[in-house]
């Protein structure tokens, strides 16, 4: 996903009824002008979408930060709000041709620090903590359809040695959320070869083996 629009275009510092504004952007769609506001109330942090000057939606608790690119594969900006927790929690808007304005992607906050697949840009894949200080680990495979979620693959790392569980590296197709076919199994030292570690490994199967999950 190639960002496309600096977010920081516009720095203010006005302070209105108790809210600064931070930064803004302005875009143009389809001759319909969005602008994006980050900022700070004084109880809060917040974020806006304002349509065409007046319809407008509110967002709060904004720690994680406010994103303008494309992430996608077609011609329009999105827009991504993320929200700080053990894991980065972030909300997708993507622009809806049929109202001409932005709609949530259902689910995607189950899907943190999503990626694009580079062979197969429909496709995407997350990655998350799973306990054990990190060292257990998860990322799903997943598409969006109609601004919907739907979970395809799942890489489990276990890193922690916990009972007789072996430390491994497991791979499933998912058909549904309780019918999962098991694909590959590795070591768990498979992630050492790789310069980003786990992240490459993750990087480096999905972009191999997307074909597996397409069946």
């Amino acid at each position: 996903m190639k960002k496309l629009l600096l977010i920081m275009l516009l720095f203010l510092t006005l302070t209105v009824n108790g809210q600064e504004i931070l930064w803004d952007t302005t875009f143009v769609i389809k001759e319909i002008p969005f602008t994006i506001i980050s900022g700070q109330s004084d109880s809060n942090s917040y974020a806006q979408i304002i349509r065409n000057g007046k319809d407008t939606m509110t967002f709060f608790d904004m720690a994680g930060g406010v994103e303008v690119l494309k992430f996608n594969s077609d011609d329009y900006l999105d827009i991504t709000f993320s929200f700080i927790g053990n894991n980065i929690i972030t909300e997708l808007y993507l622009f809806d041709e049929n109202i001409l304005n932005y709609t949530k992607v259902e689910n995607f906050e189950w899907y943190p620090e999503a990626k694009q697949i580079k062979s197969y840009p429909n496709y995407y894949y997350s990655y998350h903590k799973a306990g054990c200080a990190d060292w257990n680990w998860v990322s799903d495979l997943f598409y969006i359809k109609d601004f919907k979620t739907y979970r395809i693959g799942n890489i489990y790392g276990l890193g922690c040695i916990t009972g007789e569980k072996l430390r491994s590296i497991k791979v499933s197709r998912i058909l549904s959320d309780d019918n999962l076919i098991l694909i590959d199994t590795f070591p768990i030292d498979t992630i050492d070869v790789y310069n980003k570690y786990k992240w490459g490994f993750i990087e480096d199967y999905w972009n191999s083996n997307l074909e597996k999950f397409l069946k």
